[in-house]
């Protein structure tokens, strides 16, 4: 596959690849170098069969040819369906073996996955599946929804494990390349994975910060009995410290530093609430949000300041 991608091409197709924070079109132009688990490369794989054929198996089945040059070490097959919640209601073969598939017993899309770890022998092969009874939902019918085969290197070629971050290849329906963070280890790619990868919780934390600030108000109060001096009070997201205890999050801390006439008064650190008696003139509170979950600030979106004059 070319690495080179015609912009208009991407355009068009944009329902059909990945975009944001968690895609490249590059392996150069990685947006997640911050976070490889090893050197910046592309891992060895290549598609062998996309297809969304979306058809109704009580039409009959389908088959799909595809070539391999035998130069991988491992395939994986994935396929939806929908309304195959019934035992041995479906027959699956690839090269005429029929591959060994229990239904989960749910007849909404569903997903069912082969894989072996030897690759395909050099040449053509086929892929074929069928409705072995008829479909007993009453409105859902019985499709073959989508189908991909891919080949992988061997285990120094292409890192499986879900954790392992890296530039993993991507195909649209079209051909399209672009590239991921990870296998299989994140929610955005596989709906049965329990959580986001760190690159795509990095860019959550942009898209809220983008939207709200950390800082809701700098409020100036008159101390009761001495309307002459001030107490300033910080409000502020209810991250880090301020979370429930319950509810708090390894590594995260809400940094609060106060100034006065742009000097920063190093006793107020992290205070949110201060007395304005140290002097007059413009107060100034900046709060930085430290977290695990970002590694990389480059629009500073993670810091936030107000200030007043008294």
């Amino acid at each position: 596959m070319e690495e080179d991608i015609n912009p208009r091409v991407l355009k068009l197709n944009s329902r059909y690849v990945y975009s944001g924070v968690n895609a490249a079109r590059r392996v150069e132009s990685l947006g997640w170098s911050h976070w490889l688990s090893g050197e910046k490369r592309e891992e060895r794989a290549i598609y062998r069969l996309l297809a969304y054929p979306w058809k109704d198996l009580s039409e009959g089945g389908v088959e799909y040819e595809f070539t391999s040059d035998g130069e991988y070490s491992r395939w994986y097959l994935l396929v939806s369906v929908s309304a195959a919640g019934e035992k041995d209601s479906l027959e699956f073969q690839l090269d005429g073996r029929i591959l060994p598939w229990s239904s989960t017993g749910f007849d909404d899309r569903e997903f069912y996955s082969w894989s072996e770890e030897e690759g395909f022998s050099p040449g053509n092969h086929t892929f074929s599946v069928r409705s072995k009874t008829n479909s007993t939902h009453p409105t859902i019918p019985r499709m073959i929804g989508s189908i991909s085969i891919h080949e992988f290197g061997d285990a120094a070629e292409f890192h499986a494990h879900n954790t392992h971050i890296s530039a993993y290849p991507t195909w649209s329906a079209y051909g399209v390349k672009t590239f991921r963070p990870t296998n299989a280890g994140c929610l955005m790619r596989n709906m049965s994975h329990p959580s986001f990868c760190n690159v795509c919780q990095e860019g959550m934390w942009y898209q809220f910060l983008q939207r709200i600030s950390l800082i809701d108000d700098l409020l100036v109060e008159a101390e009761v009995g001495n309307p002459q001096a001030k107490f300033l009070t910080l409000q502020t997201l209810k991250l880090g410290q301020l979370r429930d205890p319950a509810l708090g999050v390894e590594g995260e801390k809400l940094d609060v530093a106060w100034s006065l006439n742009r000097v920063e008064i190093e006793s107020l650190r992290d205070q949110f609430q201060v007395s304005a008696v140290t002097g007059s003139g413009e107060w100034t509170v900046k709060v930085t949000f430290l977290t695990l979950e970002v590694r990389s600030d480059p629009r500073g979106l993670l810091s936030d300041s107000k200030s007043v004059t008294i």
